[in-house]
This record gives structure tokens, sequence and C-alpha cells, in this order.
């Protein structure tokens, strides 16, 4: 693992520790490369906490209260989806491709919002779109 710390466009600190490869003795240093596939998910989520550290909105928040005019076509299903329901890949939004009648309709639910875990990528894009529409 290894991280960075950035403060005004200057590293600040860095560090990292552990193997590069489980069972074998190399280390890991600061000029090995990472690929950073697949962690919009996380990032979102990081941004969402963030943002509701800020009070600009909270994890109990509907996307119907966050996104309000902007989506007044958004499917019925998933106006009361929350934040935190999103973020745990609880709010019912499909696990495949988003399309782009995805973005405001929201797709038909497969599993109904709340109820249980279905890995989404499309949740993330819910939140990015959310996020657009929070005032600074």
């Amino acid at each position: 693992m290894s991280a960075v710390i950035f403060h005004e466009g200057k590293i600040i600190e860095s560090a990292c520790h552990g193997q590069r490869r489980r069972g074998f003795p190399e280390q890991v240093t600061l000029k090995d490369r990472y690929h950073l596939g697949s962690i919009t998910k996380s990032m979102t989520s990081s941004l969402a906490a963030i943002i509701v550290g800020e009070k600009k909105i909270s994890w109990d928040d509907s996307i119907k209260k966050v996104l309000g005019k902007s989506f007044s076509d958004i499917h019925a299903d998933y106006r009361n989806v929350t934040l935190s329901q999103l973020c745990e890949h609880r709010g019912g939004t499909p696990s495949g491709p988003i399309s782009t009648n995805a973005t405001k309709k929201l797709a038909l639910k497969k599993i109904a919002p709340g109820l249980s875990a279905n890995f989404s990528n499309s949740a993330p894009h819910h939140l990015i779109s959310s996020h657009g529409k929070i005032s600074p």
C-alpha cells in the first residue's frame, strides 16, 4: 500500500509498506506504479462523506430531495432512495452498464430499494449526479 498527501499542489508526506506480491520478499517502493481501476465507487462514497461532513446533505437525504427539479422524470421507485442506500449498494439500482436513459429514469428496478445488497456500477453515477447539484 502506498499513500501520498498533497496540499496546494505539493507533496506533504508519502509512505509505503508491504510486499509487491504475496509470498514473495520484494517490498513496494514509492517509485512503484499502481493501476487505479474500479475506484469510482470508493472515491464517490468518500466525496459523499466529505459533503455530509460539511452538513450540505445527509446520509438520509433522498435522490428526490437532492436532485429535485433537475431530474423531475426520475423513476418513482427511486425517488426515496437515500444517499446511504446508494453508497451501500442497497438502492436497488441495476448492476449492469449505465445507459443514457438510465441517467434520468434510473432504469427499472431489479431489486426493491433498501431490502438487500446488490453491487451496482450505476450507483456511483447517480451519486456524482447528486454532488453536482449541491452548492458549495
